[in-house]
């Protein structure tokens, strides 16, 4: 399941759901509001994320360990990003925070970020 397209009637991504899986893409429809701590933690491959701006919460630690993700779109509805959310993304160098944000997290959530050049 290297390309993953989440159906339509999943509201919640649960906490560790797609943990050490081998994905590439994932597709986040407009159904789905919340991601729970850790659902993409550590999937090393995960390259292209396209979320809904429908997502109002994500949690901690969600897109840690995703070692290849190089570009992601926050959704506009968001307004914490939370501790540890982007840990450890190595490749990690564009990111588009929305104007809805206004909080980051209590702890390194762009820790071991070292090519983030662009937020």
């Amino acid at each position: 399941c290297k390309n993953t397209v989440i159906p339509e009637t999943v509201t919640t991504i649960g906490e560790n759901a797609f943990e050490l899986s081998n994905l590439t893409n994932i597709v986040i429809p407009n159904s789905v509001t919340t991601i729970e701590n850790g659902a993409f933690i550590n999937c090393k491959k995960l390259l292209n994320v396209q979320m809904s701006n429908n997502v109002e919460t994500i949690g901690s630690s969600v897109f840690e360990g995703c070692e290849q993700l190089k570009t992601i779109i926050l959704p506009n509805n968001l307004t914490i990003l939370n501790a540890k959310l982007f840990y450890n993304c190595h490749n990690l160098n564009n990111i588009q925070i929305p104007d809805t944000v206004t909080s980051l997290g209590t702890q390194q959530v762009f820790a071991r970020c070292y090519a983030l050049e662009n937020i």
